[in-house]
């Protein structure tokens, strides 16, 4: 079996990782600019996103970002 070139390996990683980073990096940004959570939901969230990551931002795409019921302009 062939092993890839440690170059491509590093390629496609980087086409893997960046656009996770890019997702939580604008969850994060959205999150902190939201009006409608307060400072304790803030903070809850802002752990999660610390302690889960991508997982964590996720959660808040799906939960607030995009849930049912949010009428935020974007």
């Amino acid at each position: 079996m062939n092993r890839l070139s440690p170059l491509l390996q590093s390629v496609l990683l980087f086409l893997l990782v960046a656009p996770l980073i890019v997702f939580w990096a604008w969850m994060l940004d959205d999150m902190l600019q939201n009006p409608l959570l307060t400072r304790n939901a803030r903070t809850a969230w802002l752990a999660a996103f610390v302690g889960f990551n991508v997982f964590g931002a996720g959660v808040y795409y799906l939960s607030l970002y995009r849930g049912p019921g949010n009428r935020r302009l974007r």
